[in-house]
């Protein structure tokens, strides 16, 4: 439990390291044009990705016991996505 709180302390300073150096740099504005810009950027992929691999998830569990399938269902979902 405690590695598992250390590890999650760790990746959320890693990932909002640039915030802290852009705030620290160059000020609320740019910190504030950052994280829209960060937002805006990543909106399509997470937008898509999150409901498409939701529903995948049951495609999924009905595919354990034939990987050949699993592994062409999952590559088909990834093109898709991508």
């Amino acid at each position: 439990m405690l590695w598992t709180l250390l590890s999650s302390a760790i990746v959320a300073g890693i990932q909002r390291s640039p915030h802290f150096a852009i705030g620290k740099i160059s000020g609320p504005q740019d910190l504030g044009l950052y994280v829209l810009a960060m937002d805006l950027g990543t909106m399509p992929t997470t937008e898509l990705a999150a409901p498409v691999n939701r529903s995948a998830m049951a495609g999924y569990s009905r595919l354990t016991n034939d990987p050949a399938a699993f592994r062409n269902v999952f590559l088909d979902v990834g093109s898709m996505v991508a």
